[in-house]
């Protein structure tokens, strides 16, 4: 990099980290950090051999992804159960991967402001927040540092192809596919990549070179996505197209790549849980269906004079594909953190296509810039409210119940974290809220029960433990039955 570019990017770097260093006094929160590493017998425990081999051996909240769990051993290994320094790991993550893209792009392309945009949209947009200022996330940026690490020396290969320099590339990618199956799409991205901006494909010839050559890593694609489609279904995290139908879920995807791009242009009322509401509108599912059209064909009528168009637009719709819902897991319609690698196909677009459609000099160029900077500095301070939220459970749950009152999600999550504090009578009312609207969910009944009996309540304790029973019971939950007999016959003295 020149010494501009190298400029550029410290003033990126250092803003990044200022609008962040504050999670550094942040705690966990209960969404998948107790289950992540408070909670987890074999991270809490540091690094020990039992665990490493846990870690390649099991599952880890539905998920099997070994270096990821290691990344949290390693942590506790460190600070202990310290959630601070842990936090400020993500962001060391986060930065790094903010000068892995620079140098990509810019090495690339040699255009230092049209990389800085990118660059800086994906270091500072408040999409983005919930990658980084979330414990349990560590995945992402860990898995995308290895992304943008195997991009690198795959470009590193294409300077000068060795079998040393393609082991590396196949390497840096089975990290990154051990830290998140999210990286299945990176073969797609690379073939992608020699389209635009290496431009080794320019005929029906190149691209079938292109694919020969990523035969190896999409063989580990393959294999990977198997594995994972096996685990989260073993774990029950995938919902059946009876609880889902097909036809909703793809209605579902394309509304919601919709909502993701009107969600990176104006990112208001952000959530960490958006629950899925079934069927989409019919005019949402339009619009999706609309804007995918009109960019691929855009994309085809530019593929010669323009084909970072083409290259960014599936960047964006291929990386989301894995997790767009199609196949469901959870119970989100959409998540935030997904945006996190996709994004840099939109950004791509909106910084090439700024310069495409404006001359340099001119009016429209200037007032391009100008509204462009008004809008990141709106993005800054969006993304500096939002990483304040995620300062711990209550102050984030508190958030999103103020504008979502029946999100039953976070009204349960808030309710453990208030018991596991001690704060049992501020939780009830939340359990009963989730209660009510999910009448037959067992473990949320078996939780209200706790409650009760907590608060000295033992009657009303003991008849929410048997309707979590009968619940438990027609879900053919066994082993939710197991705990709740249990607790009966300790509350019954029997």
């Amino acid at each position: 990099m020149n010494r501009r570019a190298s400029w550029v990017l410290i003033a990126l770097c250092a803003l990044t980290l200022g609008v962040y260093l504050q999670v550094g006094g942040h705690d966990f929160v209960n969404l998948d950090d107790f289950d992540y590493v408070t909670d987890n017998p074999n991270v809490n425990a540091g690094l020990t051999a039992e665990g490493v081999r846990a870690a390649f051996t099991g599952t880890h909240s539905a998920n099997w992804h070994p270096l990821t769990t290691l990344s949290h051993m390693l942590d506790v290994q460190l600070f202990g159960l310290d959630a601070g320094p842990m936090h400020l790991l993500n962001v060391l993550f986060h930065l790094a991967n903010t000068v892995l893209l620079f140098r990509l792009l810019h090495a690339a392309t040699g255009s230092t402001w049209r990389t800085a945009m990118v660059a800086g949209l994906f270091a500072l947009h408040p999409l983005h927040v919930e990658s980084v200022a979330w414990i349990s996330e560590r995945k992402d940026v860990l898995s995308t540092f290895f992304w943008l690490a195997a991009m690198l020396a795959y470009s590193a290969w294409v300077r000068r192809p060795s079998v040393l320099r393609y082991v590396s590339v196949a390497a840096l990618f089975v990290l990154g596919l051990l830290s998140k199956p999210m990286l299945v799409t990176l073969p797609l991205v690379l073939i992608l990549w020699d389209a635009w901006p290496l431009g080794r494909i320019r005929s029906t010839a190149g691209f079938k070179a292109s694919v020969v050559e990523k035969l190896p890593l999409l063989a580990l694609s393959v294999a990977h996505g198997v594995v994972t489609l096996q685990v989260q279904g073993a774990a029950g995290a995938t919902a059946s197209s009876y609880t889902i139908p097909f036809a909703t879920r793809v209605g579902n995807a394309l509304a919601t790549y919709a909502r993701y791009v009107q969600d990176t242009i104006a990112p208001v009322g952000l959530s960490p849980s958006y629950p899925h509401q079934g069927a989409a509108p019919v005019w949402a599912i339009a619009l999706g269906v609309l804007g995918i059209v009109f960019v691929l064909v855009l994309a085809w009528a530019w593929r010669e004079r323009r084909p970072w168009w083409g290259v960014a637009w599936l960047w964006y719709l291929g990386t989301l594909l894995p997790v767009i819902g199609l196949v469901q897991v959870g119970s989100q319609s959409r998540a935030d953190r997904y945006t996190y690698v996709p994004m840099i196909g939109l950004a791509i677009a909106f910084a090439w296509g700024i310069e495409a459609v404006t001359r340099k000099g001119s009016l429209a160029r200037t007032i391009a810039v100008q509204l462009v900077v008004i809008w990141g500095l709106a993005l800054v301070a969006i993304t500096v409210v939002q990483v304040a939220r995620w300062k711990d459970g209550p102050t984030l749950f508190g958030y999103v119940l103020s504008r979502d009152p029946d999100n039953y999600q976070i009204h349960e999550a808030l309710a453990v974290e208030l018991a596991r504090c001690g704060n049992v009578p501020a939780a009830v009312p939340h359990f009963e809220h989730v209660v009510r609207g999910l009448p037959d969910r067992a473990a949320s009944r078996f939780n209200l029960a706790l409650a009760y009996l907590q608060t000295g309540d033992r009657a009303a304790g003991i008849a929410e433990l048997n309707r979590a029973l009968d619940s438990a019971r027609a879900a053919g939950n066994g082993a939710l039955v197991a705990t709740i007999e249990t607790r009966l016959r300790e509350v019954e003295g029997r």
